[in-house]
């Protein structure tokens, strides 16, 4: 879970009701992507115009990935070789390689975007 007033992420077992771990440190987390085969937690952190790449292994940061600006929401695609994020305040979707680590390519979107859903049978983000 993001918490974003405490610029933390938690990680919680729902099955025995306690938080597991606690990353500390972020300047305003927001959307969460599991990448659960490559054992890795992607976090759009709003204040530090980047994504971070949290280690499942041990539950902390293992990487930062910066963007052009504040992500918001974010979105693994089936492959986990991509990433979609959307802009906080610009109202833009963004597709991220992860393997190059560079954006490949954006587009506006009319008002404020606030989820993603991807049917990978169409090819469709919605």
């Amino acid at each position: 879970m993001t918490h974003s007033g405490a610029g933390s992420v938690e990680v919680f077992d729902p099955a025995r009701r306690r938080i597991l771990a606690r990353i500390t440190g972020l300047q305003s987390p927001r959307g969460m992507a599991v990448d659960e085969a490559a054992g890795k937690v992607y976090v759009a952190d709003a204040g530090t115009n980047s994504i971070l790449v949290i280690s499942m292994d041990n539950w902390r940061v293992a990487d930062s990935i910066s963007v052009p600006a504040a992500p918001g929401e974010l979105l693994l695609d089936s492959s986990g070789k991509e990433l979609y994020w959307m802009d906080t305040g610009g109202g833009t979707i963004s597709l991220l390689d992860l393997a190059s680590r560079a954006n490949a390519g954006s587009v506006q979107v009319d008002g404020s975007p606030s989820h993603m859903a991807l049917d990978p049978d169409h090819q469709v983000l919605m």
